[in-house]
Protein backbone atom coordinates (compact mmCIF):
# COMPACT_ATOMS: atom_id res chain seq x y z
CA UNK A 1 0.00 0.00 0.00
CA UNK A 2 1.10 3.55 -0.76
CA UNK A 3 0.72 6.59 1.26
CA UNK A 4 1.32 10.04 1.07
CA UNK A 5 4.69 11.61 2.19
CA UNK A 6 3.34 14.21 4.32
CA UNK A 7 1.18 10.74 5.87
CA UNK A 8 4.63 9.02 5.95
CA UNK A 9 6.23 11.63 7.95
CA UNK A 10 3.16 11.39 10.36
CA UNK A 11 2.89 7.66 10.61
CA UNK A 12 6.97 7.93 11.64
CA UNK A 13 6.77 10.82 14.69
CA UNK A 14 3.35 9.07 15.71
CA UNK A 15 5.03 5.18 16.52
CA UNK A 16 8.45 6.96 16.73
CA UNK A 17 8.67 10.08 18.32
CA UNK A 18 11.39 10.68 15.53
CA UNK A 19 10.57 13.81 13.25
CA UNK A 20 11.77 12.54 9.48
CA UNK A 21 11.49 14.67 6.65
CA UNK A 22 11.12 13.40 3.09
CA UNK A 23 12.08 15.95 0.37
CA UNK A 24 9.66 15.77 -1.91
CA UNK A 25 6.30 16.90 -3.00
CA UNK A 26 3.92 16.44 0.12
CA UNK A 27 1.48 14.48 -2.35
CA UNK A 28 4.06 11.76 -3.74
CA UNK A 29 2.93 8.53 -2.90
CA UNK A 30 5.69 6.19 -0.69
CA UNK A 31 5.40 3.40 0.75
CA UNK A 32 2.75 3.06 3.86
CA UNK A 33 4.93 3.03 7.50
CA UNK A 34 2.74 0.32 8.45
CA UNK A 35 5.09 -1.39 11.88
CA UNK A 36 3.21 -1.95 15.38
CA UNK A 37 5.89 -1.67 17.42
CA UNK A 38 8.21 1.50 18.12
CA UNK A 39 11.93 0.84 16.93
CA UNK A 40 14.45 -0.41 20.10
CA UNK A 41 15.98 2.78 21.63
CA UNK A 42 18.83 1.24 22.38
CA UNK A 43 19.61 0.99 18.41
CA UNK A 44 21.30 3.26 16.30
CA UNK A 45 19.76 6.35 14.23
CA UNK A 46 21.96 4.41 11.62
CA UNK A 47 20.02 0.76 11.90
CA UNK A 48 16.79 2.53 12.46
CA UNK A 49 17.58 4.40 8.74
CA UNK A 50 18.97 0.43 7.50
CA UNK A 51 15.95 -1.13 8.45
CA UNK A 52 12.44 0.74 8.66
CA UNK A 53 13.59 4.36 6.35
CA UNK A 54 15.22 2.78 3.30
CA UNK A 55 13.46 0.21 2.25
CA UNK A 56 10.30 2.04 2.20
CA UNK A 57 11.75 5.59 0.96
CA UNK A 58 14.41 4.05 -1.90
CA UNK A 59 16.26 6.76 -2.95
CA UNK A 60 14.08 9.27 -2.22
CA UNK A 61 16.06 12.03 0.07
CA UNK A 62 14.99 12.70 3.62
CA UNK A 63 16.68 13.92 6.54
CA UNK A 64 16.34 12.94 10.42
CA UNK A 65 15.28 15.94 12.30
CA UNK A 66 16.83 16.31 16.36
CA UNK A 67 14.95 18.50 18.69
CA UNK A 68 17.34 21.35 18.54
CA UNK A 69 16.99 21.16 14.68
CA UNK A 70 20.08 19.40 13.92
CA UNK A 71 20.58 16.50 12.32
CA UNK A 72 21.90 13.76 14.64
CA UNK A 73 24.53 11.67 13.46
CA UNK A 74 24.05 8.32 12.71
CA UNK A 75 25.68 6.21 15.67
CA UNK A 76 23.35 8.26 17.84
CA UNK A 77 20.75 6.02 19.86
CA UNK A 78 16.95 6.28 18.69
CA UNK A 79 16.26 7.25 22.89
CA UNK A 80 18.53 10.08 22.68
CA UNK A 81 17.06 11.53 19.79
CA UNK A 82 13.68 11.11 21.09
CA UNK A 83 14.61 12.81 24.20
CA UNK A 84 15.50 15.46 22.42
CA UNK A 85 12.57 16.80 21.83
CA UNK A 86 11.26 16.92 25.01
Amino acid sequence: MTVPVWEFENAVWELEDIRLVVRANRFVEVEAYDFERAYPGNRTLGSFIDTRIWPLLGDRDFAVIGGRGLLPRGLTHVSRIRQSYG
